[in-house]
């Protein structure tokens, strides 16, 4: 079985496509905080929406996300800023706090006055971030077209599914 998996991985991998079935998400509803708690008749539950996603369809995400790290690896032209702390192996929110101190200590260091920083929290940020973007970027950074296309068909056609119960 796991052999027929690996050359199912190869086949879409050379094709570029992700199977419609493991874009095919599950909507499950959890329950928020205490719902022991007597619920107004006017007022909704507080759920938290979780998407299951197919496990085959995670384990070829997962091939595909160690492809896109090897060839960033070989290539520094396409490497991301060196202040990018979101989604990176290796680097926390922490990481990023100490280089925000850092940078206004080394600023206070230097020049003296008055520091004055200005926080931004995007909310939802990665989902927010437009496709034609991230394809674009990969175009400009030189992404090989067999990742691209493979990055192309991941990203088109999701669904989600939620059954009433």
């Amino acid at each position: 079985m796991i052999i027929q998996i690996g050359e199912c991985f190869a086949m879409c991998m050379r094709n570029g496509e992700f199977p419609a079935d493991w874009k095919r998400a599950k909507l499950v509803l959890i329950p928020k905080g205490d719902q022991q708690k007597e619920e107004k008749e006017d007022e909704l539950p507080k759920v938290r929406p979780i998407c299951l996603l197919d496990e085959i369809g995670k384990a070829f995400e997962r091939i595909i996300d160690n492809r896109i790290k090897g060839w960033m690896s070989r290539h520094p032209e396409a490497q991301l800023s060196k202040h990018q702390y979101g989604f990176m192996e290796g680097r926390s929110t922490s990481d990023a706090l100490i280089e925000v101190q850092n940078t206004v200590i080394e600023t206070q260091r230097k020049k003296g006055g008055l520091t004055l920083a200005v926080g931004l929290d995007v909310a939802n940020a990665f989902n927010s971030l437009p496709w034609p973007t991230i394809r674009e970027a990969m175009r400009r950074k030189g992404f090989p077209d067999y990742i691209r296309r493979i990055i192309d068909n991941y990203l088109s056609n999701r669904t989600v599914e939620y059954t009433l119960e």
